[in-house]
């Protein structure tokens, strides 16, 4: 019944999903669990068969759901917290394990007709990961196959300080040679923002540029206060060729990728996106971008969060954003990220494809309640 075209795939990846042999013009559900290291979080949709008993989610519009536009990604793009997960989570997966999702076909009756397991990757598994720890330097580096020299991109660090692998990944998995680093709260380092010496962080983009396999041709990637990270950067290091950033405040020098959420919650997208104006009164080319989602806008497919906990602040900090438009904004938003590194630091040879599993197996939580 149910069928989908690549049951593992990468993240940034669109995936086939449909089914036949039901009954025309009945209702069908579909439901997306997603299976995170905080718990479950779920989507659906409610479809109807055609004449012929089949549905593709890529043109059947939802009666209801998750989603109300007829999308082949609607189900991933709007997965939300379940009770499963304890309030204030955020699913930040920092150590960039891979997604698992069950994929459920459900009669009107509530009887459940067909069941897929999928695993969404973080990285190619030709990319190669490699951890650094000498000499004041600590992170990853994530190194395409083959011996370079590769354009890079340098993941700055994410407001809690510590090792996030979010995102670097992703760029290794279209050809770049990536980079993370984290910046305190981690064994070695300090404890709080107010401790970090700033040419700590000048030390790792020196470090990168060290690298025999990294080209001169070097941008920064940042997210909220990470953004503001990589504006300061690029100050100092003028030699930087671009700097791409969601919901950062502040813009400076190299050329400037701006993405500002209109429904941002935590920064003001609008006021934040006129820095454009003082970039181009220094000569810098700017695009920018302005979107209907809120703060948090990161990878395709990540859940969305409206809102989270800052053990930093002890509250919960309201980020903003509805589920269906943020996470189509992040699907279209990171393809523009990618594009504009390519145009400023070049098109990177693209990664093969690779042996893709076909049976997927879940590694269940221990005690979720669902």
């Amino acid at each position: 019944m149910l069928h989908v075209d690549k049951v593992d795939s990468l993240m940034a990846e669109k995936v086939k999903i449909s089914a036949s042999r039901l009954t025309p013009f009945l209702n069908y559900k579909f439901e997306l669990r997603l299976y995170s290291a905080n718990g479950i979080l779920r989507s659906y949709c409610i479809l109807k068969s055609d004449e012929r008993g089949k549905i593709e989610l890529s043109t059947a519009k939802p009666i209801r759901g998750t989603y109300l536009d007829p999308d082949p990604m609607g189900l991933f793009m709007t997965v939300e917290r379940t009770d499963d997960v304890s309030y204030g989570d955020m699913i930040k997966n920092y150590e960039a394990e891979p997604f698992y999702y069950s994929l459920r076909l459900f009669s009107e009756s509530g009887e459940l007709l067909d069941e897929v397991n999928l695993k969404k990757r973080r990285h190619h598994p030709l990319v190669t990961e490699i951890e650094v720890k000498q000499d004041g330097i600590w992170g990853v580096i994530y190194k395409p196959p083959g011996p370079g020299p590769f354009p890079c991109i340098i993941d700055t660090p994410v407001v809690d300080g510590r090792l996030c692998k979010s995102h670097a990944p992703l760029f290794a998995s279209e050809g770049f040679l990536s980079f993370c680093f984290p910046m305190f709260d981690e064994p070695g380092l300090p404890k709080t923002l107010e401790d970090v010496d700033i040419e700590y962080l000048s030390k790792h983009i020196k470090y990168v540029q060290s690298l025999p396999y990294c080209s001169d041709r070097i941008g920064l990637y940042g997210i909220s206060f990470a953004g503001l990270i990589a504006h300061h950067l690029a100050t100092k290091h003028p030699e930087l060729k671009a700097v791409a950033t969601t919901n950062g405040p502040g813009a400076f020098y190299s050329e400037k990728g701006v993405l500002s959420s209109i429904d941002d919650w935590l920064v003001d997208g609008v006021t934040n996106g006129a820095y454009r104006d003082n970039l181009l009164k220094t000569g810098h080319r700017v695009e920018i971008d302005f979107v209907n989602s809120g703060h948090v806008t990161v990878i395709p497919y990540n859940p969305h969060h409206s809102f989270g906990f800052n053990k930093f602040l002890n509250v919960n900090l309201g980020f903003g954003g509805e589920t269906s438009a943020h996470g189509k904004v992040q699907e279209t938003a990171w393809e523009k990220h990618i594009n504009f590194f390519k145009k400023h630091l070049g098109t990177p040879k693209s990664l093969p494809n690779y042996e893709r599993d076909t049976m997927i197996s879940i590694p269940r939580r221990t005690g979720s309640k669902l």
